[in-house]
């Protein structure tokens, strides 16, 4: 490497972090950004020349030495960002990604046109054009086009980091072919090759990148919220069911309590009477069943699915603190434990044994973590695809979803879903970070 590539290497520098400020102007800054900005502009400028020099001795100007060193270059303008953004690593990640997928594309605008048309102007406008309009222009249309409109609709809050995972190696392999055919022993005769050809497959892949990076995910999404609408709707429609047996279950005690007391009137033995007395109380302790864990949906949904424990036997413990739901939405509060409570007593009901029918609840709080723990009796062999247990009734279709929605509700809040069977049991465990 010599002084000319060093200077390259200035220009490359001052293209990227102005492609990344273009992902990252808009978001929270640090305090004292200004002077942050300021002094890790000099601190970044200080180790790239530290680095140049000592790959200069080093590679012996190989293209290998050129490719670690705009890696380099690259890895601490993601540290620059750390210092002047107040944002999470997977949106330094995303916007160093999309920032050099725009320099790069960008560069490719630059070479394209240099080749076909560079002949024809003059050198300082050649020169303005090669090395400074294409740089502006080109984050300015991604921005429009792209950041703008995304940001308005709340699409950038979220980052996929599978996509920018990808969309990192696809932008570095770009790069890398990119110097490999720039440094490459090709004689002039193949100059359409390597500045025109190379530059057109390089300028389709940044452009890949930028697709990956922001349209792919928002397909994803739009995908999943479909599908969790369709489970939502059908769980629903499963629960509305349950209601209804709730409220035979009711009318049912109601009924039998009505003719209870009119047989109440006509019996003159004491014994007799407290005998029908204490039924009565039994009958009517159906609705005792209320709970004030704190959390107004989680209450509801307790309170349901008790009344059909009580009238299938089925021993239900509970021990919560629904406060500590307070972040969540009340919808999926109600398809989180109706689900789970749904499974969990459709798997009891199969016992014959009474007192087998035992279903088990408890929320905690760890440290920042928020543990969900629901297990009751199974013996019977559960098969799992992808660590979800398979459903065992016939409609795929529908049925399953009660634990996909359970899984989708625990990612939307960053969490991990763990479901296993161990002596006889069925397990379902749910950690979700607590954000104070």
């Amino acid at each position: 490497m010599n002084e000319l590539t060093f200077i390259s290497c200035i220009r490359f520098s001052l293209q990227l972090m102005f492609a990344e400020g273009v992902l990252v102007f808009y978001m929270d800054k640090k305090k004292n950004f200004i002077l942050r900005l300021l002094l890790s502009i000099a601190g970044y400028f200080a180790v790239a020349f530290v680095i140049f020099h000592s790959l200069r001795i080093i590679s012996q100007n190989s293209i290998m030495g050129e490719i670690f060193y705009y890696f380099s270059l690259f890895v601490v303008t993601l540290l620059l960002l750390q210092i002047c953004f107040d944002i999470s690593a997977k949106e330094i990640l995303f916007a160093g990604i999309g920032g050099y997928a725009i320099q790069h594309l960008a560069f490719n605008i630059a070479q394209i046109t240099d080749y076909l048309f560079g002949d024809k102007y003059g050198n300082a406008f050649r020169e303005l054009f090669v090395y400074v309009i294409p740089y502006l222009i080109i984050p300015f249309i991604v921005y429009w086009f792209a950041i703008r409109k995304y940001r308005e609709d709340g699409e950038l809050k979220d980052k996929d980091i599978k996509m920018t995972i990808l969309g990192f190696a696809n932008v570095f392999v770009t790069v890398i072919l990119s110097l490999l055919a720039r440094k490459g022993n090709m004689g002039a005769e193949n100059a359409y090759l390597r500045d025109l050809i190379c530059n057109i497959y390089s300028m389709i892949c940044c452009s890949m990148t930028l697709f990956i990076l922001f349209y792919i995910p928002k397909e994803n999404r739009l995908k999943h919220e479909q599908e969790m609408l369709e489970q939502v709707i059908h769980v629903m429609g499963e629960q509305q069911q349950m209601s209804k047996e709730s409220i035979e279950i009711i009318n049912r005690k109601c009924h039998d309590i009505k003719h209870q007391l009119n047989a109440l009137n006509e019996i003159e033995s004491p014994d007799e009477r407290k005998r029908f007395t204490d039924e009565i109380r039994k009958e009517i302790s159906i609705y005792d069943t209320i709970y004030q864990t704190g959390n107004t949906a989680l209450d509801f949904v307790l309170r349901e699915k008790s009344l059909i424990c009580r009238e299938y036997n089925i021993k239900f413990s509970c021990m919560t603190d629904g406060k500590l739901l307070n972040f969540m939405e009340t919808l999926d509060i109600c398809v989180l434990f109706g689900n789970a409570l749904d499974n969990a007593i459709e798997s009891v009901m199969k016992e014959k044994d009474d007192e087998k029918r035992l279903i088990n609840m408890h929320i905690l709080k760890r440290e920042h973590i928020l543990h969900i723990h629901i297990d009751n009796y199974c013996n019977e062999e559960i098969k799992f695809e992808n660590n979800i247990p398979v459903t065992s009734k016939g409609d795929n279709v529908y049925h399953g979803f009660g634990v996909k929605s359970i899984c989708h509700i625990a990612e939307k809040y960053d969490g991990d879903v763990s479901i296993k069977t161990r002596n006889d049991r069925f397990i379902l465990d749910i950690l979700i970070p607590i954000y104070e």
